[in-house]
Order: C-alpha cells, then structure tokens, then sequence
C-alpha cells in the first residue's frame, strides 16, 4: 500500500512539473526586454440621474437660520446649508455641512421642495455637471 501511495504522489509531481513546463514554454529569460503600457486613468464620468423625490401632502417648515460655520476643511469642500429632509412621517432638519466635491466640474444642488400637484416634491442633493 505505502508503494502505491509514493508512486501516486511522483505521478503527481511529474504533471505539475510537466504543467509548470508548458506554462513558462517561450518565455527567455536572456533578454531584458520588457514592453510597458502606461495609460491614462479613465475620466470620471457622470451620467444624468433625475434625482431622487418623495412627494408630501404638506409643505415644509420656513428654513432654520444656521449661524456662522468653521472654515473649510480644504479648498476642494462646498458648504452644504441645512434643509428640511422627510423621514416619511413628519420633516426633520438637517443641519449644514462641508462636503468634498468629487470632480472639478460638478456643482452641488441643494435639496429643495417643488410644488407638484396637491403636494410638495422633496428633492435630495445631489451632485451635477456645471
């Protein structure tokens, strides 16, 4: 038994060598000529989302006047004034915020309430091409 298992296991050794053979086969190791390719990151690109709504039957409270807000954190973030978001049963505020614009040509649009039928559409911030 202990003869068939050590013939087993050369067999196995001789494919894996023979697989390690075929796998390396043109490949010379006596030039040190080496081919590159450098490319460009690809653009970010942004397609149009119609941004997200909920429609609610009352319109919502006057804006809460926010005070003065620390300083950028970098010259790459936007100031995000506070709204009233809808958590489904009633508004709640949300105050303001920096926020990291993620690509040099966008533009923060805030979130907003549009009249639309016998309700208010509230539109989420969202992020768009200037």
């Amino acid at each position: 038994m202990r003869l068939v298992s050590v013939i087993v296991c050369v067999a196995v050794a001789v494919a894996a060598l023979g697989a390690l053979t075929a796998m390396t086969a043109g490949c010379d190791d006596h030039h040190n000529n080496r081919v590159v390719v450098v490319r460009e990151p690809a653009p970010v690109v942004v397609q149009p989302v119609e941004p997200a709504y909920v429609i609610v039957d009352r319109p919502p409270p006057p804006l809460v006047v926010e005070g003065a807000h620390a300083k950028a954190p970098s010259k790459d973030h936007v100031w995000v004034a506070g709204y009233w978001d809808w958590n489904g049963h009633d508004y709640v505020w949300v105050k303001g915020h920096w926020e990291r614009v993620p690509h040099s040509k966008m533009i923060w649009v805030p979130a907003h309430y549009e009249k639309r039928g016998n309700g208010w559409a509230y539109i989420q911030g969202h992020w768009q091409k200037k």
